[in-house]
């Protein structure tokens, strides 16, 4: 692997390798997959022929894939991923999250949208495999400590937006109606993962495995990947009257755990002003 890992990182205008996914957020198991990050420094994105041309001696016969934006191989039962990321792309990314904006933007992975400060998440989340000029660890120094004014615009917008879905949730009346139920919770917790995150602040994390991060941060619901799990149960067998209740519930956790982090902050300044 080391090998392979060497050829990645030799390959023209790769100013940074990473391994990112669950293996980077510390939460992999044995069959997980290993995503690879190939950093550049602005400019045209790396030709995938390149790319396909360097890992060539190193995967297993026909595995090779050039789609979806990636490129896919598997080697010695490993299935690899390789992405690409432009870093003057994250570095202006940081700027606008210490101004408190960000962009949020429909994907096919994430149904309901994509934070553009996952741009960061993906580099204050990596393993790093090799850089050059400190090329991550100079951004990583950049995007900390965690903008105030970014954890204030995720939980204003995030939390406004789980307490509309909670209103459409509590209209469904009919058992048959599970799947929109089941689709609006999925959206409640989409939008109080960001809310959570924020108000520990930490960059959101919206891919696979994010629950069991939110379960290892300081401020979280209660039992919350638990919870979540007989939430959607309860949309399965029809028990909606659960399922609102806890919903409210745990959006009434959720404005406690931000009442008392802009509560905390407004101690921090006092005493600082003191």
């Amino acid at each position: 692997m080391q090998e392979f890992k060497n050829a990645l990182f030799g390959i023209n205008r790769v100013t940074a390798l990473g391994l990112g996914g669950s293996r980077g957020l510390g939460i992999a198991d044995a069959n997980s997959d290993y995503d690879f990050v190939l950093f550049r420094n602005g400019g045209e994105p790396i030709a995938p022929k390149l790319i396909v041309d360097t890992i060539k001696p190193f995967a297993e016969e026909g595995s090779i894939k050039d789609e979806a934006g990636f490129v896919r191989l598997q080697l010695n039962g490993n299935k690899i991923d390789i992405f690409q990321k432009d870093l003057f792309l994250v570095e202006n990314e940081i700027n606008l999250a210490k101004a408190g904006k960000f962009h949020w933007s429909m994907r096919q992975l994430f149904p309901h949208g994509d934070l553009s400060t996952c741009q960061i998440s993906h580099i204050t989340n990596l393993e790093l495999c090799a850089e050059k000029n400190q090329s991550i660890g100079n951004l990583k120094k950049l995007a900390e400590p965690f903008p105030l004014l970014l954890m204030n615009s995720l939980i204003n917008i995030f939390m406004t937006q789980a307490s509309i879905t909670l209103i459409h949730a509590s209209k469904i009346k009919k058992t048959r109606d599970f799947q929109p139920l089941i689709a609006l919770c999925s959206a409640f917790f989409f939008y109080a993962g960001i809310v959570i995150f924020a108000a520990n602040k930490t960059y959101p994390v919206l891919e696979k495995g994010a629950n069991e991060l939110i379960s290892k941060l300081a401020k979280h619901p209660e039992n919350y990947d638990h919870r979540i799990q007989k939430i959607f149960q309860a949309c399965l067998d029809g028990n909606i009257e659960f399922v609102i209740a806890e919903l409210t519930n745990i959006k009434n956790e959720l404005q406690i755990i931000i009442n008392d982090t802009f509560a905390n902050l407004k101690t921090v300044k006092t005493n600082t002003t003191n």
